[in-house]
């Protein structure tokens, strides 16, 4: 299930606070992370989910995802402009990483049998909220949770070197 640019129209109306940025040369807007409107939202959806799928065995991962530039990776818009919006949005890594922790918390409720991923890249140039959102999954899911990067291939280890030693630790754990 896409977020991010792909979040309800009418989410802005509900009272959460959105970003706008350009994706992909268009104008776009996604909800801020770790807005409590937005969080309300999006984790109440996906225990919706949790009930109708929880039980599907034609389910053999589910990806998590939350408010990400393009709704499927963990990264965030980053041009220049972009930085200027976090900031004035309050960005602070602390709180990237509570949002996090509680969209992998709402997944692990809803989803207590299946496998669980979560797509890793550099959020705003720093390892730091991937890195932690990994222990907090390896923590409280253990071997259902696996770690994802849809940016990897054997050709470029070392484009991320920190994601792509969080994959390989994945790798070792339970999966990648």
């Amino acid at each position: 299930v896409m977020n991010g640019p792909s979040a309800p129209t009418w989410l802005p109306g509900a009272g959460a606070r959105m970003l706008s940025y350009l994706f992909r040369g268009a104008p776009a807007q996604m909800p801020i992370p770790w807005d409590a409107v937005y969080l309300a939202r999006w984790t109440g959806f996906v225990a919706q989910l949790g009930v109708r799928y929880q039980g599907s065995t034609d389910i053999s991962l589910v990806h998590m995802t939350h408010s990400t530039y393009n709704g499927f990776e963990m990264q965030l818009p980053f041009t220049p402009p972009d930085l200027i919006a976090w900031q004035q949005a309050g960005y602070t890594e602390d709180l990237e990483i509570g949002s996090w922790r509680s969209v992998l918390d709402a997944f692990r409720a809803a989803f207590p049998a299946h496998p669980l991923d979560v797509d890793v890249h550099p959020v705003l140039g720093s390892d730091r909220v991937a890195q932690d959102v990994v222990a907090h999954g390896n923590s409280t899911i253990g071997a259902r949770f696996g770690v994802f990067a849809a940016w990897w291939s054997q050709n470029n280890t070392g484009v991320y070197p920190g994601m792509f030693a969080l994959l390989r630790q994945a790798a070792g754990a339970s999966f990648a």
